[in-house]
């Protein structure tokens, strides 16, 4: 992206981010192409672990359409990614909502179903989800490995943008996102004027979906792919309702990339 900013502590983008926004974009243009010359559907897509926000910025200025939300455990990555969606874009939809918000939560605490809901740096009022698509670069290193990495990197950059956690798999954040995921994708309420909430969202209202399925597309250690799929294809209700659909290949032919599906079941009649 031409102008973006970049500022210690938050991660300076790998080629591998690049891989990953081309995977996502290439899968978009083939779900978007099926409407050809007829008005775009509704894109909502959630960039977890924004950092900079380059992720989310090249897939807002790739559809101009979307609106997205992206989200960081890191006050300074929420700041950066802000400045940087005024420096590359005309940062309104159509409907004057801004078409990239970052908001200062982590992945564990973004939702609104349990007593993790909200922080004192999150607001009282719920969540809009609805997401068609979940993107997501957390912190994957593995504990082991983080001694390892370069000086440039551990002198400079957030530990906790690099180090997927306490376990020695480094999978702690990947699990906490792949658990949400089925909230993040549920159908979003529709603007009526008879409810109108205030934000032009009413409540109880859910309108049918128009995106048949939603993906989560991650950036992982090539350990990774192999154990995410061994969770998914297990019994662990904490997983309920995702799957594991592929892993992709970076350029040196490593498995650094999953995609997963997130069901949605559709209510009774």
């Amino acid at each position: 992206l031409e102008n973006i900013q970049l500022r210690a502590p938050i991660l300076c983008p790998r080629p591998e981010t690049e891989e990953l926004v081309d995977w996502v974009v290439q899968d978009l243009r083939r779900e978007l192409g099926r409407y050809g010359g007829e008005e775009q559907p509704p894109l909502r897509l959630l960039d977890v672990g924004c950092g900079s926000g380059v992720i989310g910025l090249s897939l807002a200025k790739e559809f101009p359409h979307a609106e997205i939300v992206g989200i960081d455990s890191s006050e300074i990555a929420v700041e950066l990614s802000t400045e940087n969606a005024q420096l590359v874009l005309n940062n309104k939809s159509e409907s004057n909502a801004p078409r990239y918000q970052a908001l200062h939560v982590p992945a564990s605490h973004y939702t609104n179903v349990d007593a993790h809901a909200h922080t004192p740096h999150t607001s009282k009022e719920p969540y809009r989800f609805g997401f068609h698509h979940v993107i997501a670069n957390p912190p994957y290193i593995l504990p082991s490995d983080m001694k390892s990495l370069s000086p440039d990197v551990l002198n400079h950059e957030d530990h906790n943008a690099l180090c997927g956690g306490v376990s020695a798999d480094g999978l702690d954040i990947v699990r906490e996102i792949v658990a949400r995921l089925p909230e993040w994708t549920a159908s979003e309420p529709q603007a009526d004027a008879d409810a109108d909430t205030g934000d032009g969202i009413a409540a109880d209202i859910y309108t049918a979906r128009v995106h048949a399925n939603s993906y989560c597309y991650m950036e992982v250690d090539d350990s990774h792919p192999a154990l995410i799929q061994s969770w998914l294809d297990g019994t662990d209700e904490e997983f309920s309702g995702v799957q594991f659909v592929e892993s992709g290949k970076d350029l040196s032919g490593r498995d650094r990339f999953v995609k997963l599906l997130i069901e949605h079941k559709t209510p009774p009649a």
